[in-house]
């Protein structure tokens, strides 16, 4: 999995900061479901929203959640597979800036 994506700032309060983004995704996985040998490449595009909260005397130690949706746009298997579909998606990161 690749993520390249851009953020903008919304607010900031004190040491946490919420944010939205949008971006590209993209797949590259051996997909069993499909056949033997089928190899799945695709890509989404990934919009959401995040906030992060930022703690240390430096401010480089940051805990973060993000929500979002992908939605599929090119997929060498073919759109089918997601059919009138996109993923909604949550993750939690923690981050230390060098």
């Amino acid at each position: 999995m690749l993520r390249i994506d851009g953020r903008r700032m919304i607010r900031e309060i004190g040491n946490a900061e919420i944010y939205g983004f949008l971006g590209v995704t993209g797949f590259h996985f051996f997909d069993t479901a499909k056949s033997i040998d089928a190899i799945n490449n695709t890509l989404m595009a990934d919009m959401g929203a995040g906030g992060e909260l930022t703690m240390g005397k430096r401010r480089r130690f940051s805990i973060g959640i993000e929500t979002g949706l992908l939605l599929p746009f090119w997929s060498n298997l073919g759109l089918e597979q997601y059919v009138n579909s996109g993923l909604i998606v949550a993750n939690m990161y923690f981050l230390y800036r060098l």
